[in-house]
């Protein structure tokens, strides 16, 4: 089986040979809100696309276990994701997330100094890029908008100042020369 694509079997959503959440997917009106939610596709295919490989960071060597994918799933649902970008976005810093923590873990285990210098830097590496990815989504989400913080100004005796919102191109003359 191809653990990249969702298959239905017996009402149950699985990803490989893998149970996802059965209790709540017992029909595809709930696989297509699962999808939504977590990927920002109701497209069935995208999102298995979209998760397979997030689960596959996600879950410890070994160890993949139903309440994994549950987590996974809840940790992508709560950016609340409203595209496929931002779905392919957030499936990354989830997956980045998860191996990053699970290197960090390794890294206390009864190990030479020399080999936890060496889980410590991937992981230092793979959280740094899961930083730089969340700055990438909320730069998408915010289309490019820059915002501007003025801290301090300073008007001298006799001197005019506009507190608020400044549009240029409204206002003018018609107001008084003011611009609001």
């Amino acid at each position: 089986m191809n653990i990249n694509s969702f298959e239905k079997q017996e009402k149950e959503l699985t990803v490989g040979e893998n149970l996802v959440r059965p209790s709540a997917l017992s029909n595809p009106q709930d696989q297509e809100s699962l999808s939504k939610r977590s990927t920002g596709t109701s497209n069935i295919d995208w999102a298995a696309k979209i998760l397979g490989p997030c689960f596959d960071a996600a879950c410890r060597s070994g160890n993949r276990d139903e309440g994994e994918y549950e987590s996974a799933l809840a940790f992508l649902s709560e950016f609340h994701p409203k595209d496929v970008t931002e779905g392919l976005l957030v499936s990354k810093i989830v997956a980045l997330h998860f191996r990053g923590m699970y290197l960090l873990a390794n890294a206390q285990g009864d190990i030479s100094n020399e080999c936890k210098a060496i889980y410590v830097n991937m992981a230092t590496k793979l959280l740094r890029l899961e930083n730089e990815t969340i700055e990438a989504l909320t730069r998408y989400r915010n289309r490019g908008a820059q915002k501007y913080v003025v801290q301090h100004v300073n008007v001298e005796n006799g001197g005019k100042a506009v507190v608020g919102a400044v549009w240029p191109g409204v206002g003018g003359e018609k107001n008084g020369g003011m611009t609001s």
